[in-house]
């Protein structure tokens, strides 16, 4: 199994060992209301998991631990780029 982070589309990814990827999602639904969007599937080819090259839209590898908390524990910070670190924010 392996986890991802993907800053820019505040997401964690899962793969598991066979390609498939799953992700959960720090999303709004109206101005001030945020939650965390339960984990559902991703497509096999997609932008969440592959990235996005020319925008430096990437996924970088995380802890189990971090995938498990995301959302729960931590977000991410606003205003941070990604840099290939994980910028958490306590909630």
């Amino acid at each position: 199994m392996k986890y991802f982070a993907h800053y820019e589309e505040d997401a964690v990814i899962r793969e598991d060992e066979n390609g498939e990827c799953f992700a959960k999602l720090w999303t709004s639904d109206y101005p001030g209301h945020y939650y965390l969007e339960p984990e559902y599937k991703l497509g096999k080819n997609s932008d969440m998991r592959l990235g996005n090259p020319d925008y430096m839209s990437l996924p970088y590898e995380i802890t189990k631990d971090d995938y498990d908390t995301f959302g729960k524990e931590w977000i991410y910070k606003d205003g941070v780029s990604s840099s290939c670190e994980l910028h958490k924010q306590a909630l």
